[in-house]
């Protein structure tokens, strides 16, 4: 496989305000907006009503009485959370309280596996001696992450059997999140299966002790079906499935209304190998329904059409490249008779035997026509697929016997003489072998004569023209391929011509384009050597130098984010920004400020950072605004 990477890109931005002090002003406006709404939402997600936000410029102060410690802490947390803490100033204070008045007591226990953490407030006398105890006797005390405040007032009633039944509850669930207040414990928890769940919610409801609610959210995630198939037969016990697999009870409705029953009974979870399952499966019924009989299987991404014995060879194959054209790209035909082979039937005529191999410029290949046997028809597959790979192979070729003599042999011959061309067509026949198209090689003909005179196939028409750009691309990619950094080079230069990484307006928020190119360029860094890179952002110089600097630091801290999220151990990445000090065009034009806002990755070899590719910037990159 050829290396793809990307070495150096240079990608949009941003658009310019009308002047400096303006997009200044709109840009600090737009950031204060934005971070006050979200830090609103996550207060008032929390029930921190008491907590009020205030931001200036990146700076937010939250100010509030709050009515105890832990509504205090949990508020700031919410805010550190949200923006980056070291832009988080506290001026909450605590409100005055009654002395006599006893805390909100309230404990979580958030257990997955052996770690367990502990979060709130209890009584002094019957709070943490008491929970360190009962995990102590679990062994659940190694991994335990203790965060609890304790208060020195008596327990409230209902606190004491709540916190009793809430560990209890922790104990048996290796996965959950346990909430205790006096009188009440809610459990949120993950089950393997849908019987384990109804299971613990039993156990759980049967030990409650007397005086305390049970709130329970015990989920089981579907089961992953695997594999993922599908079986419809029409013979004379009528259309039936044998099997079923969808992604929901939608789903087989639909399928079912192919088939022209009312339901059918399905294995409903997760494991789908396409999300164009159901249409794969509505053509494939259709097939058969087409066909009069047979059976249509799918099995993750194979697909197989059987047609009942005595269909005739030329109606099966016409279905058969119907039902080609109509299956999602993902999914690999076969297409077979059942019963006795045509020649051995008295009312069906022996067809004549006919093979065609088509391939694409685009490199897909289809194989149709005759083979002599299921087990010739599987290894001309085979040869093809190690040919062209597995993934550009359809084979569409059905069995039936009477095929001559070295029947196999010659259609062996045919597609790795194919081999040799860009784009082409392979015609196999009783009495002549044709192959006709373009090749990349000027001798091309001549080894494709030479393998068919090596093989005994004779006669064989050879037409093939000499595709000189193709010749020219093969030679660049051979000399690309000996230099894996070239090759990098050359796969972010074809990468970084197909998109832009934009940002949303003011921010260093990436776009949804933006973060679709940077997928994108994940992608093909996936088979780079290890490499490091400096991502460099650059603006235009409309407003002030410190503004600009700063935006430009914090898109390439953003794209480094973005990059190291996609998970390529092998890559080492640098961000820095430089505002608009390293113009590449005049500041003066709209286009040239549009060239000039961009995300630069540079090659870092040893101690020398050179770009590897020229920038990519003009008009023709699309750039969105500032």
């Amino acid at each position: 496989m050829r290396l793809r990477a990307v070495l150096f890109i240079v990608l949009a931005c941003a658009a310019v305000g009308a002047g400096a002090q303006r997009l200044a002003e709109r840009a600090t406006l737009h950031v204060e907006r934005t971070t006050a709404r979200a830090v609103a939402e996550g207060l008032a997600a929390a029930g921190e009503s008491w907590a009020r936000a205030a931001t200036d410029g990146l700076v937010v102060t939250l100010a509030g009485a709050a009515p105890d410690e832990a509504s205090r802490v949990r508020a700031v947390e919410i805010l550190r959370r949200t923006v980056d803490p070291r832009r988080v100033r506290d001026a909450t204070s605590l409100a005055n309280r009654d002395p006599a008045a006893p805390p909100a007591f309230a404990l979580e226990l958030l257990r997955n596996g052996t770690e367990v953490t502990l979060i709130g407030l209890v009584p002094a006398t019957s709070g943490q001696a008491t929970i360190e105890a009962a995990l102590r006797r679990s062994g659940l005390d190694k991994g335990l992450d203790n965060l609890i405040e304790s208060a020195d007032h008596a327990a409230p009633a209902g606190w004491d059997a709540a916190l009793g039944f809430g560990l209890e509850a922790v104990v048996g669930l290796p996965r959950a999140k346990v909430s205790v207040t006096p009188g009440r414990v809610a459990v949120a928890a993950l089950a393997g299966d849908e019987a384990t769940r109804r299971t613990l919610e039993a156990n759980l409801r049967a030990a409650r002790p007397d005086g305390v609610a049970l709130e329970l959210a015990i989920k089981a995630p579907r089961q992953v079906i695997a594999p993922f198939g599908l079986a419809f037969t029409v013979d004379g016990d009528g259309p039936r499935f044998s099997e079923c697999a969808v992604d929901g009870p939608e789903d087989a409705a639909a399928i079912a209304a192919a088939a022209g029953l009312p339901t059918i009974d399905c294995a409903i979870g997760p494991g789908s190998p396409s999300p164009d399952w159901v249409a794969a499966a509505s053509a494939g019924v259709a097939a058969v329904r087409e066909l009069g009989g047979g059976t249509f299987a799918l099995s993750d991404i194979g697909a197989n059409l059987t047609a009942p014995a005595g269909t005739p060879l030329d109606r099966l194959q016409t279905v058969g490249a119907v039902l080609d054209e109509e299956l999602p790209a993902i999914f690999s035909l076969s297409v077979e008779t059942d019963g006795p082979a045509p020649s051995e039937r008295r009312a069906t005529p022996t067809p004549t035997p006919r093979f065609t191999a088509t391939l694409r410029a685009d490199g897909a290949l289809r194989l149709a026509g005759t083979t002599q046997d299921a087990v010739s028809r599987d290894a001309v597959g085979s040869y093809a697929a190690a040919l062209f790979g597995h993934a550009a192979v359809t084979n569409a070729a059905v069995v039936a016997a009477g095929s001559p003599e070295g029947w196999s042999g010659r259609v062996l011959a045919g597609i790795d003489a194919l081999a040799l061309l860009n784009e082409g067509e392979l015609a196999v026949s009783a009495a002549s072998v044709t192959l006709r198209g373009w090749s990349a090689s000027a001798d091309g003909a001549a080894r494709a004569k030479a393998i068919f005179a090596a093989r005994g196939v004779r006669p064989a028409e050879v037409a093939l023209n000499f595709d000189a750009a193709a010749a020219r691309a093969e030679a660049e990619a051979n000399a690309i391929d000996a230099d894996p950094v070239a090759a990098c080079a050359a796969a972010v230069a074809s990468t970084g011509s197909a998109g832009a990484i934009a940002f949303e307006p003011g921010s260093a928020r990436l776009a949804d384009s933006g973060a679709r190119v940077i997928a994108a360029i994940a992608g093909v860094m996936a088979d780079c050597p290890p490499l490091d890179f400096e991502i460099a952002g650059h603006t235009d110089s409309q407003g002030g130098a410190e503004g600009n600097l700063r935006l430009s630091e914090e898109r390439a801290t953003t794209v480094k984010a973005a990059l190291d999220a996609t998970g390529l151990p092998h890559m080492r990445f640098f961000a820095r920004g430089y505002g608009a000090d390293r113009p590449v065009a005049d500041n003066a034009t709209e286009d040239g400020r549009a060239r000039n806002r961009r995300i630069e990755f540079t090659l870092i070899a040893d101690t020398t950072r050179a770009p590897v590719i020229p920038p990519i910037t003009g008009p023709e990159a699309p750039f969105g605004p500032r």
